[in-house]
């Protein structure tokens, strides 16, 4: 059983899939930006998702922290040119785990994983126009040990498209 799965992450995967023409889902899975798909152990087509990644419009996304009230707030600048509906996502997130396998072919091993996403939320919509937006509280986060970083992913068909954008909260800095 995979410890660190939870419904909602089967379900982006399965949005991902369709978008990209697949019908299956499978472990190791690499999704670059929300539209180019790699099997995650074939070092040369994850590098050419990143190539093919890098070469599309993205937007500079930034957070920052109000002085005053400790709250975050994401700022996102226009985008000439853009049509259509993206969202910003809020993914809270857990740094590292160490999980023994049991079985499959790294039965007896301890693989570590890094920045496991935990859970999701939708901070608002975007329509191309710079817009702020307000980060729930974090309160609570051990940012030793945890994290939070938000992208802003267009609304496809199936819900899930092309990540513009993403910046990682860093706690307190």
């Amino acid at each position: 059983k995979d410890t660190l799965s939870r419904k909602d992450h089967g379900i982006r995967q399965q949005d991902y899939a369709r978008n990209s023409g697949k019908r299956e889902v499978y472990t190791p899975q690499v999704v670059v930006n929300g539209k180019f798909v790699a099997v995650g152990s074939d070092r040369e087509a994850v590098e050419k998702a990143l190539e093919k990644a890098r070469r599309m419009p993205s937007v500079a996304i930034q957070a920052e922290k109000n002085k005053t009230t400790g709250g975050w707030q994401i700022k996102v600048p226009t985008l000439a040119g853009f049509e259509g509906e993206a969202k910003l996502v809020l993914c809270r997130y857990d740094a590292q785990h160490e999980v023994a396998i049991e079985r499959g072919e790294n039965s007896g091993k301890t693989l570590n994983y890094l920045n496991v996403a935990r859970s999701w939320g939708d901070l608002g919509r975007w329509k191309g126009q710079s817009a702020s937006y307000d980060v729930p509280d974090l309160t609570g986060t051990d940012w030793g040990r945890q994290g939070a970083m938000v992208m802003l992913q267009v609304i496809a068909n199936d819900g899930v498209g092309q990540i513009l954008g993403a910046v990682d909260i860093k706690g307190g800095k």
